[in-house]
């Protein structure tokens, strides 16, 4: 499974998680908590694209940080997550 997230999605969190869930229909994804299950559970192979997360708006950039921090404790518990970040 392939995600990729680019700094408009980090505009509000209903958006963020309203992308993310529509990815998992299995799932109910509305926080980082469930964000870190989601991406944990299981076993497929999943990779998670930021791009252009240096161009996130300033009023963004909390909610966007703390997703970040939260995709890296996943690569560190899913041996089949790869999380890629692309700058432009």
């Amino acid at each position: 499974m392939l995600l990729l997230v680019d700094d408009i999605k980090f505009e509000t969190e209903e958006l963020f998680f309203g992308y993310v869930n529509a990815m998992f229909p299995d799932d109910e994804i509305t926080d980082e908590d469930s964000l870190f299950k989601a991406l944990t559970e299981g076993s497929p192979e999943i990779e998670f694209i930021l791009s252009d997360y240096d161009k996130i708006e300033d009023e963004f950039k909390d909610f966007a940080t703390r997703i970040l921090h939260k995709l890296v404790d996943v690569k560190a518990a899913n041996k089949n997550f790869k999380l890629t970040m692309i700058e432009t």
